[in-house]
């Protein structure tokens, strides 16, 4: 297609069309094709000559608001540990939403805790767990945001009494939840 072909909007659809550069009788054509076996694009011009001289000069082209992709020559750039920065944090834990009075569902919690252990002994460190945690004003919530063990470890509870009581309140909020 020539550049001084012409455009026309469509009475129909008002949609703007471009007529082909027969319209001015110029003789200038080529072919556009692809050839799968190769995987490649070709165009063939046919007729090289025109009739004319260039077209008056339009408006430039909108500018793009997006980046375009690299070009398919580039290499890819290789794919690199990723280094947490701060665009990439991870998202903050999701907000526990355990109904009711705080220091109650700490000792319904510690209640579920020691309906899971049949020892007398573990079931008095599942209480000096909750003790702990009301003495330094902690709720359920704030324990399950800390996902601190260690705290209670030095407190004086064992150490896998204090892993069980940090790391199971998600579990029991969704139980309640399911009760609800």
């Amino acid at each position: 297609m020539c550049d001084r072909s012409r455009s026309t909007v469509s009475k129909a659809t008002g949609i703007r069309k471009r007529q082909p550069s027969r319209r001015i009788g110029c003789p200038f054509s080529l072919a556009v094709g692809y050839r799968k076996n190769h995987q490649l694009w070709y165009v063939r011009i046919r007729n090289p000559n025109h009739n004319h001289g260039p077209s008056e000069p339009r408006k430039p082209a909108r500018k793009q608001k997006k980046e375009l992709p690299p070009p398919i020559s580039a290499p890819l750039p290789e794919k690199a540990p990723r280094q947490p920065t701060p665009e990439s944090a991870p998202p903050p834990p999701e907000h526990l939403m355990i109904p009711g009075l705080r220091d109650v569902a700490l000792r319904a919690y510690c209640e579920w805790q020691e309906s899971h252990v049949a020892d007398a002994l573990l079931k008095v460190e599942f209480r000096k767990a909750r003790d702990v945690a009301h003495a330094n004003g902690f709720d359920l919530e704030q324990i399950c945001l800390d996902n601190d063990p260690q705290f209670y470890i030095e407190a004086g509870v064992k150490k896998g009494i204090a892993r069980r009581f940090v790391t199971d309140i998600k579990q029991w909020a969704k139980l309640c939840e399911e009760l609800n």
